[in-house]
This record gives structure tokens, C-alpha cells and sequence, in this order.
């Protein structure tokens, strides 16, 4: 019997095996495939990209409460982390600059930034950087609206490939 639910399942999900929203005009599924241009071209392609990706979430998640602008930088100085979110305030208001790290999953980095800004932006958390209960709510959220999304956690859980390993010649600690 769970054979039998599991490959329901994947039928349903598609490459990642989970349901899919029902969201019209949602492309989360597609630019996993390996043809997608998204894959192909990332390079060219990467800012569309993040913008149709921003524009997603912010709608469907996040009820267009975030701003239309939000500053997305493409860093390459980030090699331990997939991506942050810093704000700051001007007068009375905050705003939320996003960084991302263009060797790591965009999809999934950029909807854990997009939670740290709506806690700083929309609830006024002053402490928007933890990962805490108003943050988890944000996450589940995403799960709630785009079942296809893995679940957005504190800490990715894939690989990120250094171009440079280093070792120490005494404890031999990579």
C-alpha cells in the first residue's frame, strides 16, 4: 500500500516527488528540470530569475505586503552561506537588502530572506536575523502555499561546492 502512495505522489509532484500548489502561472517545478533555461542559461539568466521568483513569492506568500523594489545583490564574496538579509532604517522607516550567493539553490535561499524581511517589514521585529517563532510561521507558511518548495529551515541541507578545500596540517580539520 505505500508503494502505491508514493508513487501518487510523485506523479502528482512532479520531479520532486511532493503535491504541487495550485497557484496559476506558479513555475517552481519547472526551473528544476534540467532543460529549463533557468538551468541552461543561469548566468544570463539568474536576475530574471530572482525578479519572477520575488514577484511569486511576494504575491503568494507574503500578500504583496513586501516592497515592489526590494534591493536583491548577487554576492560573490558568499562562500559559508547561501544568502542574508541586512536592513536598516532611514527616519521611520526600514528598508531590506537581500544578498544571494549565485552558486546556491536561488529558489529556496531567497524565500528564507524574503522571512527574515517580512519579520523586520511588515511585524516590525526589531530582531528580524533569528530564526525565531514569528520567522517559523513565515516559513510554514511557504510549505502551506508551495508544497513543491523543500521545507524552508534554518540551514540548508545540500552541498555547497568550494572551489578550494583547505586543511590544517596539524589536526588535518577541513
Amino acid at each position: 500500500m505505500s508503494t502505491c502512495i508514493t508513487s501518487s505522489i510523485q506523479a502528482i509532484g512532479g520531479t520532486t516527488g511532493r503535491p504541487l500548489c495550485n497557484i496559476h502561472g506558479c513555475f517552481l517545478e519547472e526551473i528544476t528540470l534540467p532543460t529549463s533555461i533557468y538551468t541552461t542559461n543561469f548566468k544570463e539568466t539568474k536576475q530574471e530569475l530572482v525578479s519572477r521568483l520575488y514577484q511569486l513569492y511576494n504575491s503568494t506568500i507574503f500578500e504583496n505586503k513586501l516592497p515592489e523594489n526590494m534591493s536583491i545583490i548577487w554576492n560573490k564574496r558568499l562562500t559559508t552561506t547561501s544568502g542574508y538579509c541586512s536592513w536598516m532604517n532611514k527616519g521611520d522607516e526600514s528598508y531590506c537588502i537581500i544578498n544571494l550567493s549565485d552558486k546556491n539553490r536561488v529558489r529556496d535561499t531567497l524565500v528564507h530572506e524574503m522571512c527574515h524581511a517580512a519579520c523586520r517589514l511588515i511585524n516590525k521585529q526589531l530582531d528580524s536575523g533569528s530564526h525565531g517563532p514569528l520567522w517559523k510561521s513565515y516559513a510554514a507558511n511557504v510549505t502551506n502555499v508551495h508544497p513543491e518548495l523543500p521545507e524552508v529551515t534554518v540551514y540548508h541541507n545540500y552541498d555547497i561546492n568550494f572551489p578550494f578545500t583547505y586543511q590544517c596540517r596539524v589536526c588535518q580539520c577541513r
